[in-house]
C-alpha cells in the first residue's frame, strides 16, 4: 500500500498550534489532512496524490513505496491517470508512474534532469477532468522554480517537457505498471522520499545528525531536529556547480535572518526550529544564537513564535553560505544563575532580573487579585496605612 506517512514532531502547527502554516491543507484536494493533539493525521479519503509531500517545507510527509535500491532511474514519467481504468490510488507505484504532475518537487525534477542530462519528459492525463485540477497552479510555481535553478546553474537544456499522453503513452504506462505488479512482492521497500538519496549518491548526509558536540548535555526542552532532503539536495547541487558562481552572488531560494535589540534571549525560536538552523550555543560564561542559513526551511516558525517579534527573515543569501553550510553568531548573551530560584537564564545585560521569578511574581499577584480583589503590594500598603 502506498500510504502517506507523517513525522508529526517537526510540523510547524504541532510545535506551535497558532502557526499560520496551511501549505498541506491548502493543496489537499479532498481534505484528508487533520491535526490532532501532537499528531498530524492523513484520513482514509486520501487519494495518494502526494501533494502534501511536495509542499511541506519541513518534510513532515513521506510515502512508503516498493522501490528497490537496484531500481533503474526513470527517464520518462507518466501520470497515474493514464492507467486510471485499472489503478487504485492507494497502491504502490513504479518509479515511472507519478500520482499527479503537481506532486513533483523542484529538487526531484532538478536531480532527475541533471542525472539523465536532458529534459524530463512527463506525459499527463486529462488534467481538466481530474479532481486535482485545482492545484495545478502549484505545479506552475514548481516549474518556474526549476527553470530559475537551471538558469543559476547555467544548464543549457530545458528541465521539463510536458505533453498530453497519447495511446502509445497509455500502453507504455500500463506496461510499466504490470511489470511492477508482478515483481512487487520480491522487492525490498524504500520510501519515496529516500528516492532522492539514490539519485544524488553518497554526497548527501540524510539522517546524520548535524552539529552535535561530544559530551554536550542535551536540553531537556530540545525537540528533535531534522534537515529535509530538499535542503541537503540543494546544498549538494550548489557544491557541484560552485564554479559557475562568483563571490557575493545572491541565491533567491534561501533566506537571511535579522534580529533586533528587543531579543530577550528566551531561546523559544531555537527550541522550536525544526531543522536546527537556529541553535543556542553555550560557553562557560556566555551563550550565543547560532544561525545556519543553508539549513533554514523558511517555515517562518521562529518569526511566529518570538514573543518580542525580534526575528525577521529576508529573501536572498550569499552563495558561499550555502556551499560552506556556515554557522555564525547573530546574537550573544550573558549566562546568569538566579540566586533565589537557581534557574539559569540568558540576558542581554549582566544584571537583568530573573524571568522565572518575574513570572512567578506575576502569577502570585494574579492569584491574590482573584481572592482579595487587589495585589499583594496594595494589601501591604493598606495594612501600613491602618497602623
Amino acid at each position: 500500500m502506498q500510504k502517506i506517512q507523517t513525522f508529526s514532531s517537526i510540523c510547524a502547527k504541532i510545535r506551535l498550534p497558532r502557526s499560520s502554516c496551511r501549505r498541506c491543507l491548502s493543496v489537499c484536494p479532498v481534505g484528508a489532512i487533520e491535526f490532532g493533539q501532537d499528531v498530524v493525521k492523513v484520513g482514509s479519503v486520501c487519494l495518494g496524490c502526494e501533494l502534501c509531500v511536495a509542499v511541506c517545507p519541513n518534510g513532515v510527509f513521506s510515502v512508503s513505496d516498493a522501490k528497490g535500491e537496484d531500481n533503474p532511474i526513470a527517464d520518462r514519467l507518466y501520470c497515474s491517470k493514464l492507467i486510471a481504468d485499472q489503478f487504485d490510488p492507494t497502491s504502490s507505484l513504479p518509479p515511472e508512474i507519478i500520482p499527479c504532475i503537481s506532486s513533483l518537487s523542484p529538487t526531484f525534477l532538478l536531480q532527475l534532469a541533471l542525472r539523465i542530462k536532458r529534459p524530463v519528459e512527463v506525459s499527463t492525463g486529462q488534467c481538466e477532468r481530474c479532481v486535482m485540477e485545482r492545484v495545478l497552479s502549484h505545479f506552475e510555481k514548481v516549474t518556474e522554480e526549476v527553470r530559475s535553478l537551471f538558469e543559476l546553474f547555467r544548464i543549457p537544456h530545458q528541465p521539463l517537457i510536458v505533453r498530453r499522453g497519447t495511446e502509445r503513452d497509455k500502453a507504455a504506462a500500463r506496461k510499466h505498471y504490470h511489470a511492477f505488479e508482478t515483481t512487487f512482492d520480491r522487492r525490498p521497500h524504500l520510501e519515496r522520499r529516500n528516492f532522492l538519496l539514490k539519485l544524488s549518491g553518497p554526497v548527501l548526509y540524510a539522517g546524520r545528525p548535524r552539529h552535535e558536540e561530544d559530551g554536550e548535555k542535551k536540553d531537556v526542552m530540545a525537540l528533535e531536529k531534522r534537515i529535509p532532503e530538499r535542503l541537503t539536495t540543494l546544498i549538494a547541487l550548489f557544491r557541484d556547480h560552485q564554479d559557475v558562481f562568483s563571490p557575493g552572488d545572491r541565491i533567491p531560494f534561501y533566506a537571511e535572518i535579522g534580529i533586533d535589540s528587543s531579543c530577550s534571549g528566551c531561546g523559544v525560536c531555537a527550541v522550536l526550529c525544526p531543522t536546527g538552523a537556529l541553535a543556542i550555543k553555550r560557553t562557560e560564561r556566555w551563550a550565543y544564537m547560532g544561525w545556519t542559513p543553508s539549513h533554514c526551511s523558511q517555515c517562518h516558525l521562529c518569526e511566529e513564535a518570538c514573543p518580542e517579534r525580534s526575528l525577521h527573515l529576508f529573501p536572498g543569501l550569499d552563495v558561499e553560505k550555502v556551499i560552506d553550510e556556515s554557522t555564525h553568531a547573530i546574537q550573544s548573551f550573558n549566562r546568569n544563575i538566579c540566586p533565589d530560584c537557581q534557574h539559569e537564564f540568558l540576558s542581554r545585560k549582566e544584571r537583568d532580573p530573573c524571568p522565572y521569578c518575574q513570572k512567578q511574581e506575576e502569577v502570585m499577584q494574579d492569584y491574590l487579585r482573584t481572592i482579595y480583589g487587589q495585589s499583594w503590594n496594595s494589601i501591604v500598603k493598606d495594612e501600613s496605612t491602618i497602623k
